[in-house]
């Protein structure tokens, strides 16, 4: 009914049972397969040992497993050495706890970033003091200012710097007060 189905199954099956027959565990041929007239359903084996229709390598020798395309002994030695192959002997692998000083890739621990909460906090006094959205270059003067060195953005912060930035600006009762200080502090340096 189905010819292009039919022959793509018979061919992957055949392709199977050539290249990994270990893998399908000697499953029978049916007698359309063989190309026999169907019988009933009777299922044609290939003389192989088999314990409920499945091949039974424990009761075959070592030469009928390779002739049935299994693994036999020296091959599963071979694929259990090919497996471990390139793994270091037992013991050669050093783990190593503290940072080994000549590495040239390590570098100082990166700073703690700001946090979503420190920045929340920012957001909120900065809000009081009245500073918009459209304020953001005026913001970052005034971050720059406290921290002492330039930022693009909050996130640029550590937790440090944020801690202060805070601490400082909760010292300000409002905006007015603020720009007077840091007025007075650009005068003063």
């Amino acid at each position: 009914r189905y010819p292009a189905a039919m022959l793509k199954a018979r061919a992957i099956s055949e392709v199977a049972r050539d290249a990994c027959q270990e893998v399908l565990l000697g499953i029978a041929y049916t007698p359309a397969e063989l190309g026999a007239d169907d019988d009933g359903g009777e299922i044609i084996h290939d003389g192989w040992p088999t314990r409920d229709g499945i091949v039974d390598p424990s009761q075959m020798t070592e030469g009928e497993k390779d002739a049935a395309g299994l693994m036999t002994r020296s091959q599963r030695v071979q694929h259990d050495a090919l497996r471990r192959m390139g793994e270091p002997p037992a013991g050669a692998v050093q783990i190593i706890r503290e940072p080994d000083p000549e590495d040239p890739w390590a570098g100082p621990e990166p700073p703690d970033v700001v946090t979503p909460a420190q920045l929340k906090k920012l957001g909120v006094i900065f809000s009081g003091f009245g500073f918009g959205s459209a304020e953001r270059a005026q913001r970052l003067d005034v971050v720059s200012r406290v921290i002492r060195r330039e930022v693009g953005s909050m996130n640029e912060l550590t937790k440090e710097e944020a801690s202060k930035l805070i601490d400082t600006l909760e010292q300000f009762a409002d905006r007015g007060a603020l720009i007077e200080a840091m007025a007075s502090e650009a005068d003063g340096a």
